[in-house]
């Protein structure tokens, strides 16, 4: 009887140890799914989280395949919404260039116009002064404008507004 016994009883500890083994790798398996799982659900959390922001961007910037020629980019600037006269052939894309912020690229382009004089200066024009005036303060408010310098000058009576570099910042 004793011999039978031990006999069953080490194949009773193998099965045992062999079923530990299973259960420990199910755990595994299981504790893995369960930090797969986690790892979505704080990524849908991001997600939900940064929607707005990024709806926001969508609104905030133009795609840059509605910025490939000069007339495209003029239609974009709007300049008769602000007063601003500015004749349409008289504008050239000066340059395009990527941005980044930190050495990290954004999806960001500059799209940057001048006159076609060469030098990196778009001169506009009003109707009166003040439209001139005005309308050069909400243009320079756009989120999606840039310009370095903005300088009046009177030429022949006609005052003008000269905005140095300006750029339409678009996604891309």
């Amino acid at each position: 009887m004793i011999s039978l016994r031990v006999p069953a009883m080490v194949a009773a500890v193998l099965v045992l140890s062999a079923s530990w083994e299973v259960y420990k790798q199910g755990m595994q398996v299981v504790e893995a799914q369960q930090r797969v799982n986690a790892a979505i659900d704080e990524w849908a959390r991001v997600y939900e989280t940064l929607k707005p922001v990024n709806q926001q961007w969508q609104a905030s910037y133009r795609d840059i395949s509605q910025a490939q020629d000069a007339l495209n980019v003029f239609k974009l600037l709007s300049f008769e919404q602000y007063q601003l006269i500015v004749p349409v052939d008289a504008i050239r894309i000066a340059n395009v260039e990527s941005l980044s912020v930190e050495q990290i690229p954004l999806e960001l382009k500059r799209v940057c116009v001048a006159d076609k004089a060469g030098q990196n200066m778009l001169t506009v024009k009003a109707t009166t002064p003040d439209a001139l005036l005005g309308g050069v303060i909400r243009f320079g408010q756009r989120q999606d404008i840039t310009f370095d310098k903005l300088h009046y000058e009177r030429t022949q009576g006609q005052l003008t507004a000269k905005l140095t570099n300006l750029c339409l910042l678009v996604r891309g």
